[in-house]
């Protein structure tokens, strides 16, 4: 089998891409010999595009709408040889270079003035330059709008051509297999036969579902059951051995899943915003993990 490509992903800034866990991951989905990977909270594709040498198809779900029609409209254009052309044209008509632009076009996401598509390729430069990558909604703002963003902007001004290599590169990853874009919410997937990468918002960290609030009780139910047909890996954190900290893991850790720590966390007293104050979270033993039951 080929070797992954450990940069490899569809959107190059995104809180909580699993893209420099690559390698390790790779390591265990080998000994599962499934064809099919579906990665059910598919965020930046980095599990998407460094996994697929080891399958025939894959399934990405995003509920996020503007990213995966995003990816789907880049797919599109990067099958037909369009991709170039597409990008330049269309999608750096909305880079963002300066805060005044960065509230621009966010007023302009949010007010909702553009149609959907010209909305997705917004989002997709607001996520690459609001603080800490961290996509945060506000459903209260706007009344029947739930997709309402309110994140501040990070002071970075990102590079187009990087970014866009970094897409196209993604693309390519996926380019010779069986390719499903899906924007569903995990429940409403349908799910045949194959590996699930589930890597759904870390409950004791960052919990919200966009664009609802997030429901462990809900989300282990549907997971013990899938888990009876299919192997799983799971993904989340937890500063205690007995993972006792994350209802997410904990049931499944009980259960007697195998667990792999993929990093050990190096920095306290931070908020979501990336500044540090006494009253920010100390995430200084915050462990990214893995469970898997095969």
């Amino acid at each position: 089998m080929s070797n992954i490509n450990t940069n490899a992903r569809f959107i190059s800034s995104y809180l909580g891409t699993k893209r420099k866990y690559g390698e390790k991951i790779a390591e265990v989905i080998k000994l599962c010999n499934e064809k099919t990977l579906y990665d059910i909270f598919g965020g930046s594709g980095s599990l998407t595009c460094q996994l697929a040498p080891y399958f025939d198809r894959l399934i990405y779900n995003e509920k996020n709408i503007f990213i995966s029609t995003f990816i789907e409209l880049a797919y599109s254009h990067f099958k037909d040889g369009t991709f170039d052309e597409w990008f330049d044209s269309s999608v750096k008509a909305w880079y963002i270079g300066s805060k005044e632009r960065y509230f621009e076009i966010r007023e302009r996401f949010n007010s909702q003035l553009d149609d959907f598509d010209q909305r997705c390729m917004q989002f997709f430069w607001l996520d690459h330059t609001c603080t800490s990558s961290l996509i945060r909604w506000n459903g209260h703002k706007i009344p029947g709008n739930p997709w309402y963003f309110n994140q501040a902007y990070n002071g970075k001004v990102v590079n187009a051509d990087n970014i866009k290599e970094t897409l196209k590169n993604g693309l390519a990853c996926i380019n010779n297999k069986e390719f499903e874009i899906h924007p569903d919410d995990y429940e409403d997937l349908a799910i045949e036969k194959g590996l699930l990468m589930v890597d759904p918002p870390y409950d004791n960290t960052y919990s919200d579902y966009l664009p609802e609030n997030w429901d462990s009780e809900r989300f282990v139910k549907w997971l013990i059951e899938k888990s009876k047909t299919n192997p799983v890996c799971l993904f989340g954190s937890t500063k205690v051995d007995d993972f006792s900290d994350t209802k997410n893991l904990k049931p499944f850790y009980d259960l007697g899943w195998k667990v792999l720590v993929l990093s050990e966390k190096a920095f306290k007293g931070v908020s979501p915003h990336g500044v540090s104050h006494d009253k920010a979270q100390d995430r200084s033993k915050q462990r990214d993990m893995m469970l898997y039951n095969f």
